[in-house]
């Protein structure tokens, strides 16, 4: 699963331990004797929202800069707050390939791109874990974007299902609640409101690889 909240996490289900041979990802523990291995992003929607009020965009009009193909030569390194996934507390972010023709949509989109494409990193840790994903049920309040969903399965390169229950965190405290007080263990199926299946774009292959140099320029340069 992927939230997109404030920060962004990327977390899944196994009976046995997952661990990452590079220690980016988390091993927890859950309750019912299964484990979560999770990688956390510190930049997501305060990322995004930050572009929407910088424009002062509305969220219809981030949703046609999105769904418009987003950043033509553009990349966007969200480190705004630094980052977990990878480990860089004292990065900051980065914008390349500005261009006079590039406007707020551009640099709009360009953001909605880093920051799906971090979570995209956080992902590959997990397979590193042994996590292999086939599908994402995305929650968080960013999933009420349909554009951005959309974005998130052509990314992933994975079909993207948004279940029908909108506050998705809330809902499993409550179900842990009630399993704490009752004793019963609360049923776990989730219903999918949407689906979106993953689009080829081959424009997002040249996206990857300029955020990935972004990426090794902010090791290197320690940003």
């Amino acid at each position: 699963a992927v939230s997109l909240g404030t920060s962004g996490t990327v977390f899944a289900y196994r009976d046995e331990p997952a661990v990452d041979p590079l220690g980016e990802a988390a091993a927890f523990c859950d309750s019912t004797g299964g484990w979560l291995p999770l990688a956390a992003t510190l930049n997501c929607t305060s990322a995004t929202e930050w572009a929407r009020e910088l424009f002062a965009m509305d969220h219809a009009d981030v949703d046609a800069a999105i769904a418009d193909g987003g950043a033509p030569g553009l990349a966007f390194l969200p480190y705004l707050s630094g980052e977990r996934t990878p480990n860089r507390p004292h990065a900051a972010g980065i914008l390349a390939g500005l261009r006079p023709d590039h406007g707020r949509d551009a640099i709009v989109g360009a953001v909605f791109e880093g920051v799906t494409f971090g979570l995209a990193y956080a992902m590959d840790t997990l397979r590193r874990a042994g996590v292999a994903p086939t599908e994402v049920t995305l929650i968080g309040g960013g999933s009420a974007s349909d554009a951005w969903s959309q974005l998130c399965a052509d990314v992933f390169a994975l079909p993207v299902m948004r279940p029908a229950i909108v506050e998705a965190a809330a809902s499993g405290a409550a179900r842990q609640a009630q399993w704490a007080v009752d004793g019963k263990r609360p049923a776990l199926a989730i219903t999918s409101a949407q689906r979106f299946e993953p689009r080829p774009r081959p424009e997002l292959r040249e996206a990857a690889r300029r955020i990935a140099a972004l990426r090794e320029i902010a090791r290197a340069n320690r940003l």
